[in-house]
């Protein structure tokens, strides 16, 4: 476990495109307590949210993913958050259709994926 953002400097980083620039971390106890983590070095550098986890869990490194995208991950212990009591930025998901009823079924079914996967 590391205990503040600053120790990620001695880390080994995988970084997903195009979250390169930087880390925007919260306290998640006072979330006006704002670090923002700028890699020096990434060990791994990669544009697809899934290799980012699975090279995480292979042990290469430390990334910061959604939690939507590893929550089935943390509940089987299969990933750890190494900063427990920071977080990465909220991000807004928008899904807009002009009305509900000219819905595809798929498009239909990924806003019920989205309500019941992501939190609001």
């Amino acid at each position: 476990m590391l205990a503040q953002p600053q120790d990620l400097d001695d880390a080994d980083i995988i970084i997903t495109d195009p979250l390169t620039a930087s880390w925007e971390l919260f306290e998640c106890a006072n979330t006006n307590n704002r670090v923002v983590f700028k890699p020096r070095k990434s060990k791994i550098l990669v544009n697809d949210l899934q290799v980012a986890k699975q090279f995480s869990m292979s042990g290469l490194g430390i990334t910061l993913l959604p939690s939507t995208e590893i929550k089935e991950e943390l509940k089987n212990q299969q990933l750890v958050r190494v900063l427990p009591n920071w977080q990465g930025a909220s991000r807004d998901v928008y899904a807009v259709w002009y009305r509900r009823q000219l819905l595809s079924s798929r498009a239909s079914k990924l806003i019920d994926y989205l309500k019941q996967n992501v939190d609001f």
